[in-house]
C-alpha cells in the first residue's frame, strides 16, 4: 500500500530478491479485505496515508508494518503494530534489509546469518594483527577452546578487541555456518534485558504486540555473544544460569519451555573477582562462564603491535575513502608508540580514521594528529620495533617459528595469499624452511 509507483517498484524488487511473493492492494480498504486470507507476513505501507495505516493496525494487530518515511513518535503512538521506518528516497537495500528483519522466516534467517559472516569474515580476520607474546597467546588460546563446546569468558579493558575474538572464535568452530549473534548488556533494566535474551508472548506486557523469540532461539545451533557480561541485574543472572545448565528457555509471559543448542562467549572489562568479592555476580554463574578464561592485553602492554595495526587502518580506511595509499611520518609514528591509548585499538581505529580524513597529502606528519595523542605519553619505545616494516617482519617470522616453519599454515594464520608471504619472506630475508619429503629406501 505505497502511494508512489516508484516505491512500489523497489518493493517489488527488494521482495522478488528477498524471495518473498507480493500482494498489491490499491487501497487501504482493499489490503484490510486480504489480510484475513493468512499469509502475510509484512505489511508496507506509506506515512501519508496515515488513515490507511490505522486501519492496516487495527484489523491485523500482529503484523509488522513496514512504513515509509519515518515519522514522529508521537504520530505513530496509537499504532498497536510495531514497525520500522525507511527514510526516502526509498532504496532497495534499505527495503531489502527491512523485509528480513520483518519477516525472518528460517530460510531468511539462515541466509541472513551466512551474509553477516562473509561481510564480517575479512574486517575482523584484518583485525587478528600483532606480533606481541600476549596478544598471540590470546588468540591461539581463543583457536583452541573453538574445537571444544566450552563456555569462553573474555576479560580486558574496553576497546582490547574482545568482539573480534568472539567472531574468530565462532569462524573456527563446528557453528560457524550458523548464526553469531551478539547481545550487550550494559545499561539494559532486568525487563527489556530478560525478554532480549529469552523473548516473550504477545500480551506479556505493555507493548508486546506480537510474539518475539529471544538472542538465545535466534542463534540457535550458532554461537551468542554476550558483551559486559558483568553487567546482567541479579534476577537476570539467576535465569540465564539455569538456562546454561539446562539448554532451556521459556519466554516472558509463557509456561512452555523451549529447547535451545547454543554457545555463549561472554565478555566483561571488569575484574570478575572484585564483583565476587561484593557479591554483584553470583559465584555459580561466574563459575559457568569461565569454562575457559583469556585474558587480552591492553593495547599500551603490546606498543609494538602498534605501527602494524596503523599501517593496518591507514590501508583500509584509505582504500575504503578512495584516497591513494597513505604512510606515517616517523615522528607521527613515534607519537603513536609513545601515547598510552586508554581506548585501546578501537580508540586507535578512530583516530586513524580520522587522520585519513583530514589529510592533506601522502604522508601524515605529527603536526596532523591531535593534541590528545601528546596528553598523556606513555613509556620507552619497544626495542626492536620502531617502524611498519619492523613489526610486519617481527610478525611473520613469530608466526612461521609458531607454525614450524609452515609456510601454507602461516600463510592462513596471517589472513595473507601464499603468494604474498611467499614475497614478503624474500623481502624481509627470511628463512625460507621447507619440510623435508620422507622418501622410502632412502
Amino acid at each position: 500500500m505505497l502511494s508512489d509507483p516508484r516505491e512500489r517498484a523497489t518493493f517489488r524488487s527488494a521482495a522478488l530478491a528477498e524471495g518473498l511473493l507480493i500482494e498489491e492492494a490499491r487501497s487501504p480498504a482493499e489490503a484490510c479485505l486480504r489480510l484475513p486470507r493468512g499469509g502475510v507476513d509484512v505489511v508496507a505501507a506509506d506515512a501519508d496515508l496515515p488513515e490507511g495505516i490505522e486501519l492496516l493496525a487495527g484489523a491485523s494487530p500482529e503484523r509488522l508494518a513496514v512504513v515509509s518515511p519515518e515519522r514522529t513518535a508521537d504520530a505513530l503512538a496509537r499504532l498497536r503494530t510495531e514497525a520500522i521506518y525507511l527514510p526516502r528516497p526509498l532504496r532497495e537495500a534499505d527495503a531489502r534489509a527491512a523485509l528480513e528483519r520483518a519477516s525472518r522466516p528460517a530460510t531468511l534467517r539462515q541466509t541472513s546469518a551466512a551474509l553477516e559472516e562473509a561481510r564480517s569474515r575479512r574486517t575482523d580476520e584484518d583485525e587478528i594483527v600483532g606480533a606481541s607474546g600476549a596478544w598471540r597467546e590470546a588468540v591461539a588460546r581463543v583457536e583452541e577452546a573453538a574445537a571444544t563446546g566450552v563456555t569462553v569468558l573474555l576479560t580486558g579493558e574496553s576497546g582490547t578487541g574482545k568482539e573480534v575474538l568472539a567472531r574468530l572464535l565462532h569462524r573456527r568452530s563446528a557453528r560457524r555456518g550458523r548464526p553469531f549473534v551478539t547481545l550487550h548488556c550494559a545499561a539494559l533494566s532486568s525487563n527489556v534485558l530478560e525478554s532480549e535474551l529469552f523473548g516473550h508472548e504477545r500480551g506479556a506486557f505493555t507493548g508486546a504486540v506480537r510474539t518475539r523469540e529471544g538472542r538465545f532461539e535466534y542463534a540457535s545451533g550458532g554461537t551468542l555473544f554476550l558483551d559486559e557480561v558483568a553487567d546482567i541485574p541479579a534476577a537476570v543472572q539467576a535465569k540465564l544460569l539455569r538456562v546454561l545448565e539446562e539448554r532451556l528457555v521459556t519466554r516472558v509471559g509463557s509456561n512452555t519451555p523451549i529447547p535451545v543448542d547454543v554457545r555463549v562467549v561472554a565478555a566483561t572489562h571488569r575484574p570478575i573477582e572484585d564483583l565476587l568479592r561484593s557479591g554483584r555476580f553470583r559465584e555459580d554463574l561466574a563459575f559457568r562462564l569461565r569454562g575457559v578464561s583469556i585474558p587480552l592485553p591492553p593495547l599500551r602492554a603490546r606498543r609494538g603491535d602498534i605501527p602494524l595495526l596503523a599501517d593496518h587502518f591507514l590501508t583500509r580506511f584509505a582504500r575504503a575513502a578512495g584516497r591513494p595509499s597513505l604512510r606515517l611520518a616517523p615522528e607521527a609514528l613515534d607519537a603513536l608508540l609513545r601515547y598510552d591509548w586508554p581506548g585501546n585499538v578501537r580508540e586507535m581505529r578512530h583516530a586513524i580514521e580520522s587522520l585519513v580524513v583530514r589529510a592533506r597529502g601522502n604522508l601524515i606528519r605529527a603536526s596532523d594528529l591531535p593534541e590528545a595523542l601528546f596528553a598523556s605519553p606513555g613509556g620507552a619505545l619497544p626495542k626492536e620495533i620502531v617502524t611498519v616494516d619492523d613489526a610486519e617482519r617481527t610478525l611473520i617470522a613469530r608466526t612461521l617459528e609458531a607454525c614450524g616453519g609452515r609456510r601454507k599454515e602461516a600463510a592462513r594464520r596471517l589472513g595473507v595469499g601464499e603468494r604474498t608471504l611467499y614475497r614478503k619472506i624474500r623481502t624481509y630475508g627470511l628463512p625460507a624452511r621447507r619440510r623435508r619429503r620422507a622418501h622410502p629406501g632412502r
